[in-house]
């Protein structure tokens, strides 16, 4: 007596990704040596953030005071109303910023 379904050979396909560098080593392949263009776009990109911040300091050369935050006044810790000038900004509630000529 013959079965009624038909007979199929089943296949088992496995599909594995390889990383590139293994691939390569294997078939014998290298990568063309580069030609450094990362490095000089990074250089670049350097380059133009040093001389924008330089051309900022050079327009605005000071900032606002980190210990008295700008006030130029430095609050007693007993007598909250009481105060004097700043020691850090002598008063004034502005620092030069890093890399100006300001004093």
């Amino acid at each position: 007596m013959t079965s009624m379904t038909p007979h199929h050979d089943a296949t088992l396909t496995l599909v594995v990704n390889v990383p590139r560098h293994i691939q390569q080593a294997r078939s014998g392949q290298e990568d063309a040596p580069s030609s450094g263009g990362g490095f000089l776009a990074l250089a670049v990109l350097v380059a133009v953030l040093v001389v924008a911040y330089r051309i900022s300091v050079h327009l605005h050369p000071f900032t606002k005071c980190s210990t008295c935050r700008g006030s130029g006044k430095h609050f007693g810790a007993v007598f909250k109303s009481a105060h004097r000038p700043c020691d850090a900004c002598r008063g004034t509630g502005r620092k030069p910023r890093r890399g100006s000529r300001a004093q």
